[in-house]
């Protein structure tokens, strides 16, 4: 995964599970919501309006029934209507009797207005239509045509109320009905990130105790999972099984191959010394001698890979450093060896306590053969994403390594000098046990004049 992608909330990462399970559940949310909301908005705007058409019929009604007209055909109201807003100019709340060549009859709240007849020709009695009025509102009006039994004139008699009220209403609605669904919204995706949280737990379990199988920790999965998530586990504990299986028969076959091959070698070898044939002997010997190069590389190898099948074994970095430490100027009795050790404190390396001994044996056996009469080991510890680093080096003061055949010395049974003993398999071995051990290894020419072999190797700090 690219760096940037690991810097996204998981929540949010279209990588992670739990980020696609939470934006496609957060998706719906938002649409069910929107959708609801857009749904009772108009469910409630039509009975805000359907409450408001009736209040305008009954008003309508009421003021058809208060009106009387006199002798000369002007309507008269023997009753006030109850509504106050019809007394108050400009209120929003207006009525209008009108008839053929006399002067309507309106409200006070009217004022000095005047409903025209070209405002009124498109509406239909009984039904509401919106015009604008008094001081630009936006009106909803309702009319109707009345003949009374003392006239034989017909009136016109018109209700009308301001369209704000209803938007008022509406908007009041809408703004309880955004953070009402606001809140819903929010409590549901808290909900969902809790719900997908626990719901991926045991997937984070089985990493946490596959983390603990590399460490060394554990072997084996547990088997305190849901019912759908035990498959999984049992397929990878079969994994492990299997490849534990797998590796010790291939150390077991290399093994019994390599010593099946170490008697006729003495033999042949044997054969040759009672020769009369220089030339053959000389053939048989460094024949034999290549042969035996080889098994003793494939037997080392299989040693490791044997003691590297255990996962995550980890060994302190410094008893194995000492102890090495006071064998060396042992077995170089002819110099006067000056060992610096600064390498810091208090680290374990994710190997066995062999493989640590072979390679760092090999390294400053090799060094203690070439210095002149100094070696330093130095170091310091890297925080990697995945896993940490300890950055080990040894280098010496001896006559170093030309650049262009420092690639030859990691080669299985090369030496560039045949006149300094040895099989030539010690920095090979080294190789395949930085392999096995998941770090790596560089050559290079040091400051102090000899050969710097920098080493990267997986450690953590004690715990």
């Amino acid at each position: 995964m690219a760096k940037s992608e690991k810097n996204i909330p998981v929540f949010f990462n279209n990588q992670a599970l739990a980020g696609r399970l939470f934006m496609l559940a957060g998706l719906w949310v938002l649409l069910a919501l929107t959708a609801g909301g857009f749904v009772l908005s108009n469910i409630f705007r039509d009975f805000v309006e359907e409450n408001f058409d009736q209040r305008m019929d009954q008003t309508l009604v009421t003021l058809i029934g208060a009106s009387v007209p006199n002798q000369d055909n002007i309507i008269q109201l023997n009753r006030p209507l109850a509504d106050q807003l019809f007394e108050e100019p400009y209120s929003g709340w207006y009525w209008q009797i009108s008839g053929p060549n006399i002067e309507p009859v309106r409200s006070r709240s009217l004022w000095d207005y005047e409903f025209s007849n070209s405002q009124l020709e498109d509406g239909d009695d009984g039904s509401s239509f919106d015009i604008i009025g008094p001081d630009d509102q936006e009106l909803r009006v309702l009319t109707q045509s009345v003949t009374f039994p003392e006239s034989e004139m017909e009136y016109r008699f018109i209700v009308a109320g301001n369209i704000e009220e209803i938007n008022q209403q509406v908007g009041r609605f809408d703004r309880i009905l955004f953070w009402s669904f606001g809140g819903l919204g929010i409590g549901l995706l808290t909900a969902m990130i809790l719900q997908v949280g626990f719901g991926l737990r045991p997937l984070r379990l089985i990493q946490k105790e596959l983390t603990a199988i590399r460490s060394g920790r554990y072997r084996r999965l547990g088997r305190k999972y849901p019912a759908e998530v035990l498959p999984l586990v049992d397929e990878v504990n079969d994994v492990l099984d299997y490849n534990e299986t797998l590796v010790e028969r291939a150390r077991t076959q290399v093994g019994n191959l390599a010593h099946a091959l170490k008697t006729p070698l003495a033999v042949l070898v044997n054969e040759s010394d009672s020769s009369k044939d220089s030339r053959l002997k000389s053939i048989v010997e460094k024949q034999s001698h290549s042969i035996q190069t080889h098994v003793d590389h494939y037997l080392a190898r299989a040693r490791v890979m044997g003691r590297s099948r255990v996962l995550g074994v980890t060994t302190p970095l410094d008893p194995a450093v000492d102890a090495i430490l006071r064998v060396i100027p042992k077995m170089h009795k002819n110099k006067s060896l000056n060992i610096i050790n600064e390498l810091p404190k208090g680290f374990d390396v994710f190997a066995e306590r062999q493989d640590v001994d072979e390679l760092l044996g090999n390294i400053l056996d090799n060094a203690a053969k070439w210095t002149k009469d100094s070696i330093k080991i130095s170091g310091h510890y890297e925080l990697g994403e995945a896993k940490n680093f300890l950055e080990l080096v040894i280098e010496d003061n001896g006559p170093g390594v030309d650049l262009n055949k420092i690639p030859q010395i990691l080669e299985r049974g090369k030496r560039l000098d045949e006149t300094v003993p040895g099989s030539g398999l010690g920095m090979s071995i080294v190789q395949d046990i930085i392999d096995l051990m998941g770090g790596s290894i560089q050559l290079s020419k040091s400051d102090m004049g000899g050969l710097k072999v920098a080493m990267r190797i997986p450690a953590q700090a004690h715990t």
